[in-house]
């Protein structure tokens, strides 16, 4: 998508090990500062749509909420799944109020039709996610990002997990990078641990801000298009 029809912007949002990994060995992310998760929730409220990978979801189990003032509702999470066959708990955090609907997004050719939530079991709580979250079906991240922008989601906000951002790098899509820099290293087999971005690909940002608050780095990078 070139930059004159890109009526979004999106921005990614991530915290890394100082070696680079967004998750320890065992699975889990270590938990980061309350500055950290000021600015988050700061993102959020400048969101229409908080984007996430299902492993991600199931791995941190995050609200997505942005507790946002009567002015302004909290973004729509949206969920990305590569097929419908991957199971998904319906006791997660993203599935209470206050939000009150949100869209899964599965790869093209891997549900059934377009009312397949077989990925959820069985459950009064799975009714009624069904009955408020809608399917939409994708083939490259361009699907979501113009189907977003046409119903008028402007802000949109990428919060991985690694192999969900650097789709979205390949494509050209990310317009900032905002990351914060952890004071742990990660050890241990590297396929237990998740790299902040997966897939080949290569892109320019350009260092905007660098701030350190106590033991953590906050760096702001602004893409960087072949006209600048």
């Amino acid at each position: 998508m070139s930059r004159s029809k890109k009526r979004t912007t999106v921005k990614l949002n991530m915290a890394q090990s100082l070696n680079g990994y967004t998750v320890q060995p065992g699975g889990k992310w270590q938990t980061t500062s309350a500055e950290d998760k000021r600015r988050m929730l700061k993102l959020r409220k400048w969101a229409d749509c908080v984007i996430v990978s299902r492993k991600t979801i199931m791995t941190d189990n995050a609200n997505l909420y942005a507790h946002a003032s009567r002015e302004k509702k909290n973004p729509m999470p949206l969920i990305v799944m590569r097929n419908a066959s991957e199971k998904i708990s319906e006791n997660l955090n993203v599935f209470s109020a206050p939000h009150q609907a949100g869209e899964f997004w599965i790869k093209k050719g891997n549900k059934k039709d377009e009312n397949d939530f077989s990925f959820l079991p069985e459950s009064e709580k799975s009714e009624k996610i069904k009955s408020k979250w809608k399917i939409y079906s994708f083939e490259n991240s361009n699907d979501i990002i113009n189907s977003l922008s046409e119903r008028n989601y402007k802000n949109i906000l990428l919060e991985g997990g690694g192999r969900l951002n650097g789709f979205f790098l390949l494509e050209n899509l990310v317009d900032e990078i905002y990351l914060t820099m952890a004071p742990f290293i990660y050890g241990g087999v590297e396929n237990n641990r998740i790299a902040l971005f997966e897939n080949s690909f290569s892109e320019k940002f350009r260092l905007r801000s660098a701030e350190r608050r106590q033991n953590e780095i906050y760096l702001r990078y602004q893409k960087i298009f072949k006209s600048q």
